[in-house]
């Protein structure tokens, strides 16, 4: 989102978290076969990854654009809008089904 291509601050961050997957009424395979898909994960830089964990930043599931919680005050939104470059992602169809499993839409 930021164009950070600086390695020891990129991470991975699950789609649908790990923790909702532990939660979910699916079978041991299929959790650990979905908390180990690479289509349930996005690369951020730290400040990206909190920010969506924190849902201070959404993606829209069917068109990837890129929004900001209603939360921030105007001073945080100014900082975050000034932080990410990147308005929209590419999404896959298995990635969409992750941001619907997120977003708790099934």
């Amino acid at each position: 989102m930021c164009n950070c291509h600086i390695d020891s601050l990129l991470q991975g961050a699950h789609i649908w978290s790990v923790s909702d997957i532990k939660k979910s009424n699916i079978s041991i395979k299929d959790k650990k076969s979905k908390a180990a898909d690479a289509e349930n994960g996005i690369w951020f830089c730290e400040n990206h990854h909190k920010l969506f964990d924190s849902h201070l930043i959404t993606i829209n599931q069917d068109t990837g654009d890129i929004s900001f919680s209603k939360s921030l005050t105007n001073d945080d939104l100014n900082y975050v809008n000034s932080i990410t470059i990147t308005k929209q992602i590419k999404l896959s169809s298995k990635m969409r089904k992750y941001f619907r499993l997120r977003y708790n839409l099934n």
